[in-house]
């Protein structure tokens, strides 16, 4: 779906984390056939920021987005996100996405009526409507040199690390918006690390709300409709975690323990 994009002035940074399969050679090929591709691969596979770290470091086109392996395009995606942000004057912006299982069957959809189209004044009373599309590093346009301002290695939370990211991208950005377009497509995977018990994760989401606290604050006290909204996406990220520890291997003592902590 990258490779098929109408508009063709890209440059295509994949990275091999650590893969053991065919895909090692697949690459390769594609990697000979498209000068476009910059292929780069890690013999062992790591979890956390290297893919951001590697683009921030790497990349060199005014704009940066990024694609899960097991996600895709639709063929105007850089085209018809190129020209919002352009004709916008944005720094960052979002899509909307279609929501597949592992067969291609849809799931469900995340999208707007309407274009929004935000100034960083407005960035905080209007929290709700664009909160979706923002806690995630798929689905945009991030402007390189905002992209380029952070050291990923500092950054220590191990679950929820998309939208930590977003929103230090959004926390430099002067104007922002979300297309009313649905240009992306995610898979749902059983197997996902959204649904594997980890140990970090409660702990995460206790750090990402308070990271959403200090984001809003950097813009005046933070309102009650905003607070309100905050507390209701935690408590059912914690009802989240909640159901990964019921579902887990772990001995029955064990998520005993979980739920007290």
């Amino acid at each position: 779906s990258v490779l098929h994009q109408s508009y063709e002035n890209f440059e295509f940074l994949i990275i091999d984390n650590g893969s053991t399969d065919d895909t090692k050679h697949i690459l390769e090929e594609y990697r000979d056939l498209d000068p476009r591709i910059h292929l780069t691969r890690f013999e062992d596979n790591k979890i956390g920021y290297r893919a951001v770290k590697f683009a921030a470091n790497t990349a060199t086109g005014e704009y940066i987005t990024n694609i899960d392996s097991d996600d895709w395009f639709e063929s105007d995606f850089l085209e018809s996100m190129l020209t919002f942000v352009c004709e916008n004057e944005l720094d960052i912006a979002a899509t909307g996405s279609y929501f597949v299982d592992e067969d291609g069957k849809l799931l469900g959809k995340r999208n707007l009526p309407n274009k929004l189209i935000l100034p960083s004044a407005q960035f905080a009373e209007s929290y709700p409507y664009y909160h979706a599309f923002y806690r995630t590093i798929w689905g945009k346009l991030v402007r390189t040199c905002i992209f380029q301002r952070y050291h990923y290695d500092d950054i220590q939370i191990k679950y929820g690390g998309d939208t930590y990211c977003a929103f230090l991208w959004l926390r430099a950005a002067s104007r922002m918006g979300v297309t009313n377009q649905i240009l992306h497509h995610y898979t749902i995977r059983k197997n996902s690390s959204s649904y594997l018990y980890d140990p970090a994760r409660f702990d995460s989401d206790i750090t990402l709300y308070h990271h959403a606290v200090d984001f809003l604050s950097s813009y005046g006290p933070v309102s009650s409709k905003n607070r309100k909204f905050i507390t209701i996406v935690y408590a059912n990220a914690i009802q989240d975690t909640l159901n990964v520890i019921a579902n887990s291997s772990l001995a029955p003592v064990e998520k005993l323990l979980e739920y007290r902590h």
